[in-house]
């Protein structure tokens, strides 16, 4: 997808540009936790051990920006998850209550 402003739509897929995002449904996605994103759905989990910095430049990313971005892209991954599962996450409610980051 270009620059510009992104969505993430679970129920359109993923990630969609700003404009096409359903109102009430879509959470916009920073820059930094659409590359995460990206990484990780390139690169799986294994992305997240040598993470690369979001400006395209192939560089190791800063862990803090690439923790933070991650963090933010968190609550786009569980309702995916939902969207697909057809159900809540009980493990995310667990951390929930125990007062873990989500």
């Amino acid at each position: 997808m270009p620059s510009g402003r992104a969505a993430f739509d679970p129920d359109a897929g993923g990630v969609v540009c700003g404009s096409c995002g359903q109102p009430g449904m879509s959470l916009a996605l920073s820059h930094g936790a659409r590359a995460a994103l990206g990484q990780l759905r390139r690169g799986g989990l294994s992305a997240a051990d040598a993470p690369r910095s979001a400006d395209g430049s192939g560089r190791p990313a800063d862990a803090r920006a690439f923790e933070d971005a991650c963090g933010q892209a968190q609550r786009p991954l569980r309702l995916f998850l939902q969207h697909h599962l057809g159900r809540a996450l009980r493990s995310a409610d667990f951390l929930a209550q125990v007062g873990a980051p989500q």
